[in-house]
């Protein structure tokens, strides 16, 4: 990983940081979901193969509604992310997509923890 990936990196963080506080003046601290994904992995100076380290990307899922715990065991796809969202928003995704809501990454019902 190159000096330019991790000005990348710091830059991302940074526009991470700048959203949240945005997000905490628009909605109130904690008051929405953020989920921060990749689009896949990479190791040493490659990203392209079947190698683990290329396709597993982080996940991370955090604020109102969100259980805090690890996810039980299964793969999260990227494409279930878009799902996630809709699902978040209360909208029904398209009958030909692919990806599921990952449901059990939140608080549904009273009770839930």
């Amino acid at each position: 990983m190159s000096r330019a990936y991790g000005r990348a990196v710091t830059e991302s963080d940074a526009a991470v940081g700048r959203l949240l506080a945005a997000a905490d003046t628009a909605f109130g601290e904690g008051n929405y979901t953020i989920i921060v994904t990749a689009d896949h992995g990479g190791h040493e100076r490659d990203h392209g193969g079947n190698d683990p380290r290329d396709v597993t990307i982080p996940w991370i899922v955090w604020g109102r509604g969100v259980k805090v715990s690890e996810l039980p065991g299964g793969m999260i796809r990227t494409m279930d992310t878009a799902s996630t969202v809709l699902w978040l928003l209360g909208l029904n995704e398209p009958t030909d997509w692919l990806g599921s809501p990952i449901t059990s990454a939140f608080i549904t019902a009273a009770g839930d923890n």
